[in-house]
């Protein structure tokens, strides 16, 4: 009976399952290479670029829209005006305090502090001070702009920036060897 036993058709058998094999084995080891598809999405802020003076010409009592960050509260006569960081300044009618109505909006843009004394209204624009007239908070005018200077200009100032800030040349002949210490230069204009 063995005789009857073929072995070239299982040789046959297991070539043809070679193949087969490999192609499951590379299935299996190389199927945690495969990297699902991955996105991101990036939001890229843009600049608004305006001159100066462009700015300074929108100050002025607009439509109102919706207050999304609120910052100080100030009261004048029955109105009250409340800042929105960054952006401005809501005018508020209280002459009925259950039932607040706002009546227009500064524009200001970079706004952060606000102050109330008599009939003006002192506002930060980024580094500058600005003063509004509200003797009628329906229609503000700008008063002034100071805008932000560092170091005082001009003969006869008695500061000097120092690494830690503003340093009095009074403060320097009081107390010469803290500054020298510190790492401030000495004016030349001091007696030592």
């Amino acid at each position: 009976m063995m005789s009857n036993f073929k072995p070239t058709v299982m040789k046959l058998q297991i070539k043809n399952l070679a193949p087969v094999t490999i192609l499951l084995i590379c299935v299996v080891f190389f199927s945690g290479c495969f990297k699902d598809e991955v996105t991101k999405t990036y939001s890229i802020s843009r600049p608004v670029l305006k001159e100066k003076s462009e700015v300074l010409a929108n100050i002025k009592s607009g439509p109102t829209h919706t207050l999304s960050s609120p910052g100080k509260i100030y009261l004048y006569g029955k109105y009250i005006f409340l800042n929105e960081m960054n952006k401005g300044v809501h005018v508020l009618d209280n002459s009925n305090p259950s039932n607040l109505t706002e009546v227009c909006f500064i524009d200001i843009p970079g706004n952060i502090d606000i102050a109330v004394k008599g009939s003006t209204l002192y506002a930060d624009m980024f580094t500058d001070l600005l003063t509004i007239d509200i003797t009628n908070p329906l229609q503000v005018k700008l008063s002034k702009v100071t805008p932000h200077s560092p170091v005082p200009e001009g003969p006869g100032k008695n500061i000097s920036l120092s690494p830690f800030g503003y340093i009095s040349h009074r403060a320097a002949e009081k107390f010469p060897s803290r500054i020298a210490r510190n790492g401030c230069s000495r004016n030349p204009n001091i007696p030592q």
